[in-house]
């Protein structure tokens, strides 16, 4: 009996077409299991269901949309997840605007034959000169090695040291058996920066995890929350407090050993100045401040108040020396 593959896809964007480009590598995969898959519009400004005219009446067929009230991309991963049948085998998450190698989920179901619970893989973003791994620096040659017409490598070592101290999961690259992690949901809690959360609960839950370092998903930019341009930006303060969340939930709900308990704790501070700082350049330069980021810093991380004196003073300097060196000599 074939066995089945249920793709979640969040859906927010405000291109249109999108959806469409990512759903047709969707279907475009190389397997003999069969494929469904549950998009959750998080009340898009594209509307998922104008994303579907270029499919086969066959592939629309296997597309169930759930439509919601916004909540952000971890509660409608959520939504997904909650849909998704206990007779499925996989899983496998994916972002709107991403996309699939046709061999994606073959790899992953190799994987799962080699006894593997959990799979995930290298992916390149648009405009980047290297991979993720590469950036991450990681090598494939410190795992071992399964199948190497397939590139499939069996992670050894923590998988959670290395996840808390690097973002090397993609999320558009998971595929995982769904037996064992059947409550495993996204922590809504942390914004944006779920997928470092999930690395991590993951690694708590398993260790037959394994990896391709062939790079098979292209991230595009499209309407992607996590790529920000322009530091001085709102964008900017949503990414830095979503990444002080999770590092925060990090220390309450995680074992931690004390050096990794010091990395943590440093994260924390880092993200309290740069939050500081990318808000008073945002003022500086005239930008308007979303006040709800603002707020929920402050509730979040109360001693961010003490940094502003520092950080302000520090900008002031930077400022004064900037003005002296532009100055014309006497």
């Amino acid at each position: 009996m074939p066995r089945r593959i249920a793709v979640v896809i969040p859906h927010f964007q405000q291109t249109p077409g999108v959806l469409a480009r990512t759903l047709a590598a969707v279907f475009a995969q190389n397997v003999q299991e069969c494929l469904e898959v549950v998009i959750v519009d998080d009340a898009s400004p594209a509307p998922a269901t104008g994303e579907l005219s270029a499919l086969t009446v066959a592939d629309r067929g296997r597309i169930r949309i759930i439509e919601r009230e916004n909540g952000g991309p971890a509660a409608a991963k959520n939504t997904g997840l909650e849909a998704v049948a206990d007779t499925v085998d996989f899983v496998a998450l994916l972002d709107c605007d991403d996309i699939w190698h046709p061999q994606h989920l073959a790899r992953a179901v190799a994987a799962f034959d080699f006894g593997n619970d959990f799979y995930f893989a290298n992916h390149q973003r648009e405009n980047a000169r290297e991979s993720r791994f590469a950036q991450c620096g990681l090598r494939s040659d410190e795992h071992q090695l399964m199948d190497p017409a397939l590139e499939l490598y069996r992670w050894r070592g923590d998988l959670f040291d290395a996840s808390l101290r690097s973002t090397i999961i993609g999320l558009s690259t998971v595929v995982y058996r769904r037996s064992v992690f059947p409550k495993l949901r996204f922590n809504e809690s942390v914004g944006i920066a779920d997928d470092i959360y999930f690395a991590l609960q993951v690694s708590r839950i398993t260790d037959r995890i394994a990896f391709s370092p062939f790079a098979d998903v292209f991230y595009t930019e499209a309407d992607n929350a996590s790529v920000v341009t322009d530091w001085r930006s709102n964008k900017s303060l949503r990414l830095i407090l979503s990444l002080s969340l999770c590092y925060a939930s990090v220390v309450r709900d995680f074992p931690l050993t004390a050096e990794q308990r010091a990395f943590v704790r440093q994260r924390v501070r880092k993200y309290r100045w740069d939050f500081i700082a990318t808000a008073a350049a945002m003022l500086r330069a005239g930008v308007g401040v979303n006040r709800d980021y603002i707020l929920r810093f402050l509730r979040h991380d109360p001693a961010a108040l003490a940094t502003l004196p520092v950080v302000l003073a520090t900008e002031a300097l930077r400022l004064t020396k900037a003005v002296l060196q532009r100055s014309p000599q006497s």
